[in-house]
């Protein structure tokens, strides 16, 4: 399972979500690539660090970035 995220200028722009288990048709409510699209929407600046982190939950980060 793996998230991409794609940062410009500390801005999330593009993220790509491969066999993501139930967020292959396209983002669902509270899924990882809802949040994912809300950051890019948003324009949310991320940390690539903390965005590669496995162990870091994408929605606590969320929260606390936005």
């Amino acid at each position: 399972m793996v998230l991409s995220f794609y940062l410009k200028e500390g801005i999330v722009r593009t993220v790509v979500g491969l066999d993501r288990d139930g967020d292959a048709e396209g983002p669902t409510v509270d899924g990882e690539l809802e949040v994912a699209a809300n950051r890019i929407h948003n324009r949310v600046p991320g940390d690539a660090g903390r965005l590669a982190d496995e162990d870091v939950d994408l929605h606590r980060l969320s929260i606390v970035s936005a």
